[in-house]
């Protein structure tokens, strides 16, 4: 990479990663009992378009520029790796741990990253296991929680027990919650794997009417899913 990034920059940069990504045509054109397959891999880092929120933890800037100036070297090592069409996964996976042990934000970046390469290489065991570990340790920030929780149901629908994700995901399910649009989403993924049709529309034209401090681009996401069951 030509320009070294900052985490801000970074977590922008993933925020527009999963912006890019569209709706095939044909979503529309699915059975009821097919739709959650094509449309869950689509919600893929969604839940990190709020994270962009969140990028001056608290202490960042009392580290040094030297710490921050490494770490970003490392990090950017990492991201070559990764998205060389010549990169080596594990030599990514090495420089991500060494920066999961780091002093700045670029650790949890690098955690969340190194996980999605676990994705990527069709780990999903050992990634939602990472994952159950990230947001269960208490010493993570409150913020990362709430992101690996959703991104860890993402996941894992179709693997683990619904009750379980279900009861995951009742915290966010309210309108206060700044995570509400992406845990409606996943929760009527839940319910259209199921056949719970009337449930999953409920859950999307709830959270429309009721979710103001939804981004619009998740409002969108909603709404393409809300279009999608009704035409089903």
């Amino acid at each position: 990479m030509k320009n070294k990034l900052t985490p801000e920059e970074e977590m922008e940069r993933l925020q527009q990663e999963m912006l890019n990504r569209e709706v095939d045509e044909d979503l529309q054109k699915e059975r009821l009992a097919n739709l959650w397959k094509k449309y869950g891999f689509l919600i893929y880092l969604s839940a990190i378009l709020l994270v962009a929120g969140t990028a001056g933890f608290e202490g960042y800037k009392s580290y040094s520029k030297n710490i921050r100036l490494n770490e970003s070297n490392l990090y950017e090592q990492a991201l070559s790796e990764i998205y060389s069409l010549k990169g080596d996964a594990k030599q990514a996976h090495l420089l991500l741990s060494k920066l999961e042990t780091g002093k700045t934000t670029y650790a949890s970046l690098a955690k969340m990253q190194d996980i999605s390469l676990l994705l990527k290489e069709e780990k999903k065991q050992e990634a939602l296991s990472q994952l159950e570990s990230f947001f269960s340790n208490k010493k993570t920030p409150e913020v990362l929680r709430d992101l690996a929780t959703l991104f860890y149901v993402q996941n894992a629908i179709g693997i683990e027990d619904d009750e379980k994700l279900t009861a995951l995901l009742l915290p966010f399910m309210t309108p206060k919650s700044s995570w509400y649009g992406s845990a409606a989403e996943l929760k009527a993924l839940i319910d259209i794997k199921n056949n719970k049709k009337q449930e999953a529309l409920f859950e999307l034209e709830t959270a429309l009417k009721t979710g103001l401090r939804i981004p619009k681009s998740v409002q969108n996401q909603l709404n393409i899913l809300l279009t999608s069951l009704k035409e089903s």
